[in-house]
């Protein structure tokens, strides 16, 4: 059977793509290449095809993790500003959806004991996200900026992460709402 030219593309592409919500939900341990492969209806070997290891695959699934959520964000910001992130990144949608969400509370914690290149992209990654919350966030300097965008987007990544290691819904709820509320206080003091 032949199949299009944009075959092997579009399979490569759903791979990433699942891997990418699988490692989000999952860790990057929690799913093997065969399940991954037998999950998309694909044969184990035809990985290879696409890449070399799974290291590779990670790396990948990193990066789209991250590209999708720099996207939205950014799509947020420019409707809703600062606030709308804050309220999008704190909503129980997000804690509820692991694999749809940023990769960095979902996975933060494993990267230390990952190969050090998916730390270089992960740091590389991280910074990216906070530069450009620093030039959307109120500030007299860039140096004031990049301050609290670390402390805003750590604090958001650090809730998320809390509450979905809780089980009790109400203290779920009340990390976000606490998080929340002191961020929108916070930006609504800092100078502009």
């Amino acid at each position: 059977m032949r199949y299009k030219p944009e075959h092997k593309e579009e399979t490569h592409k759903r791979i990433v793509e699942t891997a990418a919500r699988e490692f989000r939900e999952r860790g990057f341990d929690g799913i093997g290449i065969a399940a991954l492969m037998k999950k998309l209806e694909l044969t184990h070997g035809g990985f290879y095809a696409h890449f070399e290891n799974k290291d590779d695959l990670v790396r990948e699934a990193l990066s789209s993790s991250f590209d999708d959520v720099d996207d939205h964000i950014e799509e947020v910001f420019e409707k809703l500003g600062l606030s709308g992130v804050i309220d999008l990144y704190l909503s129980p949608e997000h804690i509820a959806n692991p694999g749809l969400g940023c990769p960095v509370p979902a996975l933060a914690s494993e990267i230390g004991r990952q190969p050090g290149d998916l730390a270089s992209l992960f740091t590389a990654r991280l910074n990216r996200r906070i530069e450009f919350f620093a030039a959307k966030v109120p500030g007299e300097t860039a140096a004031e900026r990049l301050e609290l965008a670390k402390f805003i987007f750590c604090s958001m990544a650090g809730a998320v992460a809390i509450a979905r290691a809780m089980d009790d819904p109400e203290q779920r709820e009340s990390i976000l709402l606490s998080t929340k509320n002191q961020l929108q206080k916070l930006i609504n003091f800092v100078p502009r």
